[in-house]
């Protein structure tokens, strides 16, 4: 029968709301990205300062995300600071970071068997002993952004020093992401640390991009982990029924006749996956199955 009007949908298609989607949105907004990102830094951060700290993590809290150009983040910082510049891959160029000055001399203070006290002042530089603890420092801040915002290959640390002008990390018109973070050890007082870079890096990070939806794959039962878990089977041999008034009066000597059912369920927790007939194999009672449920 030829319809007498064409189909008119009187409402529009469903569509998904942008709050189910957020992924791209983050991908394509550097700042919403960033936020991600740092708290991800944070997390590493800690796990990677921790050594020196005698092996307790330190707590790492994202303070701030910023936006500023090579030359607001060149400026010269107030006082002695320890900058290092790490290498992100040729795509990304390269990262910048700066460690507190307090905080490496009361690392010093500690590697050298001290509380984890700086000098009052702080001296106009740092000494030769503090270079070492710079460098395993410097790699392990390094080794964190690798695993955030870098996956083609380890982040490699180019040059350190106290000097920003020689050490050149970024062009004066480059478009930075700045974090500026705080590590509080359990013994001693929070101390800042900033890292910047490029915007690219923050929006091609792993971890800023939209998540790619796999397939669900069904569950094996003879593949791991699901072949290792032991499920408990009960074979009832017997299912009878017995008036209280002679449960009560139940003997010892006194026998119970009973009936064994043809085929015997086999049951896993509550349900019934196979039934059988009682046998013996190696002078032992043993169930052979005749069909699964």
């Amino acid at each position: 029968m030829k319809p007498q009007r064409s189909f008119v949908a009187q409402r529009p298609l469903a569509q998904h709301c942008a709050e189910l989607i957020p992924a791209r949105a983050a991908a394509a907004d550097p700042f919403a990205a960033a936020q991600g990102i740092g708290a991800r830094l944070a997390r590493e951060l800690a796990t990677n300062l921790a050594p020196h700290y005698g092996g307790g993590a330190p707590e790492v809290l994202l303070q701030g995300v910023t936006s500023e150009t090579g030359t607001e983040v060149l400026a010269a910082p107030a006082g002695l600071a320890a900058h290092s510049v790490h290498a992100l891959g040729t795509a990304t160029g390269t990262a910048l970071v700066t460690v507190d000055a307090v905080a490496v001399f009361e690392l010093l203070d500690r590697a050298f068997g001290g509380r984890g006290e700086a000098p009052v002042p702080l001296p106009p530089q740092f000494p030769p002993s503090a270079h070492l603890l710079l460098e395993a420092l410097q790699a392990g801040i390094g080794q964190a952004l690798g695993k955030v915002v870098h996956e083609a290959g380890p982040v490699t640390l180019l040059r350190h020093g106290s000097d920003l002008a020689e050490l050149e990390p970024f062009a004066l018109d480059a478009a930075l992401i700045v974090f500026r973070l705080e590590v509080t050890p359990s013994v001693q007082r929070p101390w800042p640390l900033r890292i910047a870079f490029p915007v690219d890096a923050v929006t091609s990070a792993p971890s800023a991009r939209a998540p790619t939806l796999r397939p669900r794959a069904a569950g094996d039962p003879a593949a791991a982990p699901f072949a290792a878990i032991a499920v408990p089977l009960r074979a009832v041999l017997v299912d009878m029924a017995v008036p209280v008034g002679r449960l009560a009066a139940l003997q010892p000597g006194q026998v119970l006749p009973v009936a064994v059912a043809r085929a015997v369920p086999l049951r896993a927790g509550s349900r019934t996956i196979a039934h059988g007939t009682v046998g013996s194999q190696d002078d032992r009672v043993a169930l052979q199955l005749t069909h699964l449920a």
